[in-house]
């Protein structure tokens, strides 16, 4: 799912207890007691005990739209796991029940069960051993929106199914039905054992209507139409998964089929997308073939399908053979240039063997599931597109983990002690351990790490796992013991962070490196690093493989003068903060000698920081034709802070940049510079530039003429918003904000109204902006959008935003009181409006905040 040492377990139990304190003396009834009073247990969130073994489920659903109910009976197959018992416990969360019976060949026998509308506890009649296979029937109607479960960051929602516009009513919006499962949410539609340690196979009969697509776990065996308008799909998966990875979903999709070695690689999209379908997903069939061949384990199921739904409550999820994702994935043959969905799709599927094949056994070890996710999208970026673009993804994940651990979060990556198992899903489970295992791989060699990985997909293939099980595996194939990676890394919290010094002898000809480890040692472990430092020297490198284990170390490496460079941590390896004592010429070094991207980076970084003006231009003059697109953004950003005739001699390589750079992302940025830094006013250039295929450069050119040509700007905008998407409808519908008139009403409440995901933060915000110039009727028209949205949206942080938005706006229109008494009537009915969207609200974080 998308897009954070201690040597043993027994010593962090000891080390967190604390032991014993407070001894206290009293007298009672004349006898002496010593009471102790002992520090509170700390919490410990280990494995749930297996106490049966789940085997198969098979389910035959049909749904309430109406009433947005699941009418289900359900047949699970179960074994007492070692205990003898005469109960069965079962996850249900608010059903109504109408039968539970044991079936024993022919024989149905009703069975007596006490129900708390969590769990289950059904009385078996008689005791069972681990010998006994039991069948289980349960006739129930679940009704997951009317549960009262909320979701958290990565996950907005835990009603575990969705009705998505059940009547209709919405425009532009289609009727569906889609599952999430993760973490423990699928026993909100069917009873089962919801834990990730459990592995079963499962067969799915769905009633729907004729008219709709379905999608779930496994291959569809037959599809029958009835004669009632409905149909009914039978889907089985033989293969055993955790029950969390189970799918549905229902609606008008339009199917768009692939193979890969004869199996079927299907994408489910509505109709507007379907001739986008392979430009969205097309890579799939190659990934399935990389990652297949770089494993060594074939991709396992039978059968690989993608489908994008409406209003998902989080990124993707990586169901077994069947992946969901946000509409954010939607594309078209330009958008795709702005903001192509390989990292995603890479990483979904890679779930189909970390996670899915090979499943965490607690949620305490999620990063078995979510690292190497993060890790696949490296390895199909090195794979398709090159080892730069592969480096800068990781690095933007390890500024992503380090930018958490700034704001006050330090946890160790596999964590027992999590008041909540939806706060594993962090930039430490995803983009922290995506970056451990570059650094495992880059220690252990590529032969040995993608020999260790295999081993542990076969070692337990269709089974949960726990981290040291990948610990034995690369043991196994390296013959090291590597408790001391995984104790400092996986088994602990925080990272190194260094100083490191440069000094050179000349009385021995030695080049000197210093290295302090400053991290705080209370709260985080003195590292044991492995690195290479890389000695420049007459067209020469060096490298000196050393192992940094103490607090302050020295390192001398003879030399036949002085190095040209010295480069520590040469392959860019380490997950640390390191302070680089360098001078600038050291850095003009880096950035001329160093092999990789990321010696680039730092030095153009620490150049463009400096206060030189002088240092400044060269800089941008040296890395505005890097290779990589990130520098030349970087080096046309600074262009403001260069030498200004320097500057704008450079002003025909910009303007050459924003029509013909390869990538959209610097021609969008040259836009801008020619904007901004050099105050462009040819309108001629701007229009040329709307013509640009990327929706990024039209929205840049666009700003850009606004800034100049107001009145021209909004005819533009009035002519390609009706089209636009993604970064071009922020900036037509900005333009119309900050310019427009009671006539583009109509046009800005429909595309405030059609926002959805993470684009209707800004898009709600701009409209809410265009409403605080309008007169009453507009505004009285269009606030219930922000209202609605405040009110209903399925996410809590969507919700937040667009109260935000009322508040806005009731702000500015404060600001307007002396044009009428209607101003006045306005923000008290937005008063009373949010008033009572807070008092309705029931998520704890949304509550909290209202609260203040």
């Amino acid at each position: 799912m998308k897009k954070w040492i201690l040597p043993a377990l027994g010593a962090f139990l000891f080390a967190a207890c604390g032991g014993m304190k407070n001894t206290e003396t009293v007298m009672l009834d004349e006898v002496e007691i010593t009471e102790s009073v002992v520090a509170q247990r700390p919490i410990y969130q280990a494995e749930v005990t297996k106490k049966f073994d789940l085997i198969h489920t098979k389910l035959d659903l049909k749904f309430d739209w109406e009433n947005q109910h699941v009418i289900g009976r359900a047949w699970l197959d179960v074994s007492p796991w070692f205990y003898s018992t005469d109960h069965f416990q079962v996850e249900a969360k608010g059903f109504d029940l109408y039968k539970i019976q044991l079936i024993e060949d022919t024989v149905k026998t009703d069975l007596e069960y006490t129900y708390d509308d969590l769990e289950i506890d059904i009385v078996l009649g008689k005791e069972f051993s681990r010998d006994d296979t039991l069948k289980i029937y349960i006739q129930y109607v679940a009704k997951p929106n009317e549960l009262d479960r909320i979701g958290f960051d990565a996950i907005a929602g835990a009603k575990g199914l969705y009705f998505i516009n059940p009547a209709g009513t919405e425009r532009d919006k289609a009727t569906q039905l889609w599952t999430q499962g993760e973490t423990e949410s699928n026993s909100c539609w069917f009873p089962t054992l919801d834990k990730p340690n459990q592995k079963m196979s499962q067969e799915i009969f769905l009633t729907v209507d004729q008219k709709y697509t379905t999608l779930s776990n496994g291959t569809l065996a037959y599809s029958v139409e009835n004669n009632d308008g409905t149909r009914l799909d039978y889907w089985k998966q033989d293969q055993p998964h955790a029950p969390y990875l189970v799918m549905l979903g229902v609606g008008p999709f339009k199917k768009v089929t692939d193979t890969w070695r004869e199996k079927e690689v299907s994408y489910y999209v509505e109709e507007e997308y379907e001739p986008y379908a392979r430009t969205i997903f097309g890579e799939t069939p190659d990934m399935l073939e990389f990652f297949s061949n770089v494993l060594g384990v074939e991709y396992p199921w039978d059968k690989y399908g993608q489908i994008i739904v409406r209003d998902y409550v989080s990124g993707a999820m990586e169901n077994t053979t069947a992946t969901i994702h946000g509409e954010f994935v939607y594309q078209d043959d330009r958008t795709v240039l702005d903001r192509p969905q390989h990292d995603i799709i890479a990483h979904e599927l890679f779930h189909q063997w970390f996670g899915d094949l090979v499943t965490c056994e607690s949620w305490s070890n999620l990063p078995l599931n979510e690292s190497f996710a993060v890790y696949g999208e490296y390895l199909w970026r090195e794979h398709a597109y090159g080892v730069e673009s592969a480096d800068y993804h990781l690095w933007g994940e390890l500024k992503s983990y380090l930018g958490e651990f700034e704001r006050g979060k330090q946890v160790d990556m596999i964590r027992f002690n999590y008041t909540d198992k939806e706060a594993m899903f962090d930039n430490h489970s995803y983009a922290k351990g995506g970056r451990i295992l570059h650094m495992l791989r880059n220690y252990l060699g590529d032969e040995a790490f993608f020999a260790g990985l295999e081993k542990y997909l076969r070692n337990k293939e269709f089974q949960p796992a726990e981290m040291h099980d990948l610990r034995l595996a690369m043991e196994e194939v390296t013959g090291e013991d590597l408790n001391w990676f995984f104790n400092q890394w996986f088994f602990s919290s925080g990272h190194p962070q260094l100083e490191v010094e440069y000094a050179y002898s000349d009385s021995t000809n030695e080049q000197i490196v210093r290295v302090k480890q400053t991290q705080n040692l209370e709260t985080t472990p003195l590292y044991y690093l492995p690195v290479a430092i890389d000695v420049y020297s007459s067209d020469r490198v060096t490298r000196h493989e050393v192992v940094i284990d103490e607090g302050e170390e020295e390192f001398r490496f003879k030399v036949d003068t002085r190095a040209d460079l010295v480069n520590f941590d040469g392959d860019r390896m380490l997950l640390a903060q390191i302070e680089d004592n360098r001078s600038a010429d050291d850095y003009k070094k880096l950035y001329k000698m160093g092999a990789i991207l990321m010696d680039r980076i730092d030095a153009q970084a620490a150049l463009l920081a400096s206060n030189d003006t002088a240092v400044i231009t060269e800089t941008i003059i040296a890395t505005l034709n890097d290779s990589h697109e990130y520098l030349r953004i970087q080096a046309l950003q600074a262009m403001d802070r260069a030498d200004s005739s320097k500057a704008l001699a450079l002003k025909s390589n910009v303007k050459e940049m924003a029509y013909e750079d390869e990538e959209s992302s610097v021609r969008a940025a040259a836009v801008g510079v020619m904007s901004n830094v050099y105050g462009e006013t040819d309108n001629e250039f701007y229009i040329a530039r709307l013509n640009d295929p990327s929706y990024s450069v039209d929205a840049a050119a666009l700003n850009g003429l606004a800034s100049k040509n107001a009145e021209m700007a909004l005819s533009q905008a009035r002519k390609l918003g009706p089209d636009a998407k993604s970064n071009l409808i922020t900036a037509c519908m900005r333009v119309i904000a900050d310019h427009g008139a009671k006539q583009d009403a109509p046009f800005m409440k429909a595309k405030a109204m059609e926002s959805s995901g993470y684009s209707a933060v800004s898009l709600r915000g701009i409209y809410a902006d265009y409403l605080a110039g309008q007169d009453e009727n507009v505004i009285a028209d269009g606030y219930t959008v922000l209202a609605d949205a405040a009110r209903n949206d399925s996410r809590w942080y969507l919700r937040y935003a667009a109260m935000s938005n009322l508040e806005s706006l009731r702000d500015a229109l404060q600001e307007r009181s002396d044009e009428g008494e209607w101003v006045n009537s306005m923000v008290e009915r937005l008063g009373n409006e949010m008033a009572a969207i807070k008092a309705a609200e029931t998520h704890p974080r949304l509550k909290s905040y209202w609260n203040r």
